[in-house]
Formats: structure tokens, C-alpha cells, sequence
């Protein structure tokens, strides 16, 4: 989910408490990329190169503002950890007037946007930390319409 890059791996290590050598690290993961490209392409997590503007033109109103009100809080917050970005792409799409089973739809339907706008796909990693770990102009790029 870093998108192999080697300082964000580095960085999630740190966070997790695990302290790994930089170039051995950097060596591995020229090693995984090559083994996932050839052996196992379809798991390649990659983000898009440009707009999925098909999708977006799909998207409904109130799915366009959601994903709208993302990309403003992700402007505005560039430096979010983990936790904060759970809570907000939880929050977004959440009706505090519903329990957390009647809100379950509303965000999945949410995710499977936001993954379609930046992988082409339904599904993806947890989302919350992709868009910690990944370029965040990037992300920005492919949701802002």
C-alpha cells in the first residue's frame, strides 16, 4: 500500500515499533515489487494515473459531496495519523441519528467510491491507512473533480 516507497514503508515500520535496516529493507522491497509484477499482478495495489472521471460521472449527488467533503478535510488536515484518518472516513458518510449497523451500508457504499476514484476497483486495503501511506497529491488529484 506504500506504492513501494521505501520511506513510507520505513515510517509505518517506525510507527509499529520495528526498527529494520534501511537499505536491507529498501533491497526487499525491489525484491517483492519484481515478485508481485510477475508472478502475482492482479494483487498489485496501484494507485490510478489519472481521473476516473467514467465512475464519477456515475456517482450520485450526495456521493460526489461525500467524497467532496474528503477531499476538503484532507486539505485541510495533510498531516493526519492513522486513527484521524479512521475516524474521519468512517465520520464522513455517518448519520449519528443510525446505529452503527443501520450507517454499515452508507459507508461501504462510501469506500467502494472512494477505491473506484483512486484504484478502479470496489475493494481495496483498509482505507483509513492507504490514505495515510500513499502520495497524498496524488489521492488529491484523483478525487478532487
Amino acid at each position: 500500500i506504500v506504492q513501494w516507497n521505501v520511506g513510507k514503508l520505513m515510517g509505518v515500520s517506525e510507527k509499529l515499533e520495528q526498527n529494520f535496516d534501511h537499505e536491507s529493507v529498501q533491497t526487499r522491497l525491489i525484491k517483492a515489487q519484481s515478485f508481485v509484477e510477475t508472478h502475482n499482478p492482479d494483487q498489485l495495489i496501484k494507485l490510478l494515473e489519472s481521473q476516473n472521471a467514467e465512475y464519477y460521472t456515475q456517482m450520485t449527488d450526495e456521493a460526489k459531496a461525500l467524497v467532496s467533503e474528503l477531499v476538503t478535510q484532507l486539505e485541510a488536515n495533510p498531516n493526519q495519523e492513522v486513527n484521524e484518518l479512521e475516524e474521519l472516513v468512517y465520520g464522513i458518510p455517518k448519520d449519528p441519528s443510525l446505529s452503527p449497523k443501520e450507517n454499515a451500508p452508507a459507508q461501504r457504499a462510501f469506500f467502494k467510491d472512494v477505491y473506484n476514484l483512486l484504484l478502479a476497483s470496489n475493494r481495496g486495503p483498509r482505507l483509513s491507512t492507504f490514505l495515510w501511506a500513499i502520495d497524498r497529491a496524488q489521492a488529491l488529484k484523483l478525487l478532487k473533480f
